[in-house]
């Protein structure tokens, strides 16, 4: 799904003293080149409309996909979790029952998803020496010829996923304003979680022409795995400028199958879900196990 939106970069720095992240001193550029993680985000869909024909709630489905990557070319090394926060809010702020609300997500529920990739042919091959031999018929080979047979591997990769909507600290709102995606790896093959990931969310807003703004929180634990013994760090990202919505700009990547008037239609289809899994290569398929 093709889009002209730009990319956004995130640092993720190890502040020791706190825990936390704020973006612009030169201490914390100092500390990310020693860190070297980045996430890339990028808004892949922005779709903007009512909930149906005849509930003419503002609606919008955004979507978004990050990648997570490390400047650190010689480190082998495997993120363990990462934490996605995704907080709407008005803009400009007011009282809270004007912010935006969550209805649905994508991926949603708890369990665990398998990333397969594409079918791989690993051929095997045995032979033997073949020897001649003269009898009162002529000559004759003896022996075995050589042999090469295929198997099929379906190589699976499994990540564990739990997400959820909440309501942020501010009281007075209608529902949920934030939701939250939490990826850990599968316990037994320790390879770590998918180093990309998409979300999606469908809100709804009070009024038609109201601008929004989308607050990030990542956190992700990463392991470093070096020749001689492991070293583990804890990274987090806060965004100090929210992104900012304007549902009066135009549409940005509309799904094939959703109409602008019925947006709730599409948000309870299977294709909304799919939405969170289409920044995979085509070589990818996505099977979930839903607890």
């Amino acid at each position: 799904m093709a889009t002209d939106e730009p990319d956004l970069t995130l640092d993720l720095y190890e502040v020791k003293e706190t825990g936390e992240y704020k973006s612009h001193t030169d201490e914390l550029v100092r500390q990310h080149i020693i860190s070297g993680f980045v996430i890339t985000v990028r808004r892949t869909i922005a779709v903007h409309g009512t909930y149906s024909k005849t509930d003419k709630t503002p609606t919008s489905l955004l979507a978004y996909r990050f990648k997570l990557s490390s400047k650190r070319s010689t480190a082998d090394r495997r993120i363990r979790s990462l934490l996605v926060k995704l907080r709407f809010e008005r803009d400009p702020k007011e009282d809270p029952i004007d912010d935006p609300c969550v209805l649905s997500y994508a991926p949603a529920e708890k369990g665990e998803i398998a990333i397969n990739e594409t079918v791989e042919i690993h051929n095997s091959s045995s032979s033997s020496r073949v020897n001649p031999s003269i009898g009162a018929s002529g000559v004759k080979l003896s022996g075995e010829i050589a042999k090469q047979s295929g198997a099929l591997y379906e190589k699976k990769f499994y990540t564990n996923i739990q997400a959820e909507k909440l309501k942020s600290s501010r009281a007075g709102r209608k529902g949920e304003d934030l939701v939250q995606f939490n990826l850990t790896e599968n316990a037994s093959q320790k390879d770590g979680v998918v180093d990309t990931f998409g979300v999606v969310a469908f809100v709804n807003r009070r009024d038609a022409g109201d601008k929004f703004k989308v607050h990030m929180d990542i956190k992700a634990e990463v392991d470093f795995r070096y020749t001689v013994g492991e070293a583990w760090e804890k990274v987090t990202g806060h965004r100090d400028k929210p992104l900012q919505v304007n549902p009066k700009d135009p549409n940005v990547a509309k799904p094939d199958g959703l109409e602008t008037c019925e947006m709730g239609k599409f948000a309870e289809s299977d294709m909304f879900e799919r939405l969170a899994f289409l920044h995979l290569p085509e070589s990818y398929n996505v099977t979930k196990f839903y607890n």
